[in-house]
């Protein structure tokens, strides 16, 4: 792979090129998509354990980066705080601007074969049912957690015997949809059921 921050920002520009509208609607949205690009195409971003599952302080300044240059526009939209919180809800969109795409052209003739893969990533992700950000966090968050401190687990109910045990205040459909998530991806393995 060529410079980190390089290959992070064509990343971005090639979610955002390939994306509903040129848009990517919020930070952990984009965290969790560049999160798994990196692990299907092997990329070595690296990421870390945090609250709303891996995150990324490349993938932030790369995004930032992209504002800057003018390739993104970011927009930020405030929400009145859930029931409980006295903190409003903060999201920032990020919309790929007409220099951001001639940029993301550009690259991608240039390595065709790389962009390729990145566009089926992203294509293989909204196929198999990648629709909101909560979705995605918790498969991210299942996987990263699994890879470092279960490393041999591949199969979908030591997965959600796992996310029980981590105590998750989640309901079991939302552990099996991010697990199903996960078996789409080719990240994880179906339980195979033998006959007796």
């Amino acid at each position: 792979m060529r410079n980190a921050e390089h290959s992070i920002r064509d990343i971005i520009l090639a979610i955002a090129a390939n994306s509903k509208n040129g848009k990517i609607e919020g930070r952990t949205l984009l965290q969790k998509r560049v999160y798994f690009i990196n692990e299907l195409n092997k990329l070595d971003i690296q990421f870390e354990p945090a609250y709303y599952g891996p995150y990324s302080e490349a993938v932030a300044k790369a995004a930032n980066s992209l504002v800057a240059l003018g390739f993104l526009a970011e927009t930020e939209t405030l929400y009145p705080p859930p029931p409980g919180n006295v903190f409003p809800v903060c999201k920032y969109t990020y919309t790929l601007t007409n220099e951001g795409n001639e940029v993301y052209k550009s690259n991608e003739a240039k390595d065709r074969e790389f962009f390729k893969r990145i566009r089926n990533t992203i294509s293989h992700m909204s196929e198999i049912g990648e629709v909101d950000y909560a979705s995605l966090s918790l498969a991210a968050k299942m996987y990263h957690i699994i890879k470092i401190q279960h490393p041999k687990t591949t199969k979908k109910n030591e997965i959600i015997s796992i996310a029980q045990e981590l105590e998750w205040e989640l309901s079991e459909k939302a552990i099996e949809n991010a697990a199903d998530f996960l078996i789409g991806l080719g990240l994880i393995k179906e339980v195979s059921h033998t006959k007796i």
